[in-house]
């Protein structure tokens, strides 16, 4: 009788959270079928070209070959254009493209950023932030409209691979896991 009373609440303890396992395996109640936001505040030459482009050419002629987020910030800051970013993030994505991918009958936004946009940038970055108040309003937004929200870290502390989706595009093969920046 001890027995049972031992073994029969941990097994039912077992049971209950293999259902919440499965639960949580299952995904969410509605799938998502949503769109990404991409170089809104992550910046990238395909999604964010439009900033890319009003510079590469004179950015060029000073040798300076814009790839992402940080060649471009360090470009702007050496020519006083810094403000050029906050004019991008205030209308790369607006709150109009909110309501236009909910009457798509879309229900879901991704929204990639970099640590900076959350702490700021580390000592001796080019990025600008910290930038929060710009997440704040996507969710809001997306609140408004009926959307999830999948937030992507796309952009750690030293990066995750020498692309220009992680903020900082370096030579092939350069950058490692110990380039992390864990402090």
């Amino acid at each position: 009788s001890s027995f049972s009373s031992v073994l029969a609440p941990a097994a039912c303890r077992r049971k209950n959270l293999n259902r919440e396992m499965a639960n949580r395996v299952s995904g969410p109640e509605r799938p998502w079928r949503g769109v990404n936001l991409g170089g809104w505040l992550l910046l990238e030459p395909g999604p964010s070209a439009d900033i890319f482009n009003r510079h590469r050419e004179k950015a060029a002629k000073r040798g300076r070959f814009l790839r992402c987020e940080w060649s471009l910030m360090a470009y702007l800051q050496e020519v006083g254009a810094v403000d050029e970013i906050v004019e991008h993030r205030e209308t790369h994505i607006t709150k109009e493209d909110f309501a236009q991918i909910a009457r798509c009958g879309l229900n879901a936004v991704r929204l990639p950023i970099g640590y900076w946009i959350l702490l700021g940038a580390s000592a001796g970055e080019p990025y600008v932030g910290p930038a929060i108040e710009y997440v704040d309003r996507a969710v809001a937004w997306a609140e408004e409209f009926d959307l999830q929200v999948l937030l992507d870290l796309h952009g750690c502390p030293g990066g995750e691979n020498s692309g220009a989706p992680c903020g900082h595009m370096q030579p092939p093969m350069r950058w490692h896991w110990s380039d992390w920046n864990f402090a």
